[in-house]
């Protein structure tokens, strides 16, 4: 665990940080599965999926439009990769809801600096 990382967990111990589990691994492993699986057009417009839902803030209406377009992009030629976006993704689509919570409470930031310092835009 870096200096850094040792902090931040003393400065919040109830927080489960997960800095020795590698809880980073199973995004990593989707984002190769994708590169892999899928050609790169079709993965552009993937890609274009999920922006648009990281830009809507994972509102519930978001991630439903997301879900329905990654089944239509998915489903008739890659149904492996469906089936793992639908495992990786969406299994915990509730999380998105807090998620937007979050992001609606919180507004738009910026960070500066490095220093973590937020800004209203």
């Amino acid at each position: 665990m870096t200096s850094r990382a040792k902090e931040l967990q003393k400065q919040h111990p109830s927080a489960d940080l997960k800095l020795e589990q590698k809880w980073w691994v199973p995004s990593v492993d989707f984002g190769i599965y994708m590169q892999d699986a899928l050609p790169e057009d079709l993965r552009a417009k993937f890609n274009a999926i999920f922006a648009k839902l990281m830009q809507n803030k994972f509102a519930p209406e978001a991630v439903a439009e997301a879900r329905q377009q990654s089944r239509e992009l998915l489903q008739a030629e890659y149904p492996e990769a469906l089936e793992r976006v639908e495992e990786t993704v969406f299994k915990h689509e509730t999380r998105f809801a807090a998620v937007h919570c979050h992001l609606q409470a919180v507004g738009p930031v910026a960070c500066s600096g490095g220093d973590a310092e937020r800004k209203e835009l």
